[in-house]
């Protein structure tokens, strides 16, 4: 999938069968206001994740089965302010 370079409002990614975030999986978006991957089977994100992302307001990772979160997959967006 090669997404171009924008402003994305939202991202609704749900009730699939994705287990696994790999390193750079939105590069390429460099804004999202609200990233959605609720009701999936995600077990598994890497660090640097969301890397290409510049800004992001929220992510939202409810009913998973999250098992492995490397700290950096959250890091890197996180506000230093």
């Amino acid at each position: 999938l090669g997404l171009i370079s924008m402003y994305v409002l939202q991202i609704h990614i749900t009730s699939s069968t994705i287990e696994t975030i790999g390193v750079g999986a939105f590069n390429g978006l460099y804004t999202i206001g609200c990233l959605i991957l609720a009701g999936n089977r995600i077990s598994n994100i890497s660090g640097h994740a969301f890397s290409g992302i510049l800004n992001i307001g929220e992510i939202i990772i409810e009913h998973n089965h999250i098992r492995h979160l490397e700290t950096e997959a959250l890091l890197n967006n996180a506000d230093a302010s």
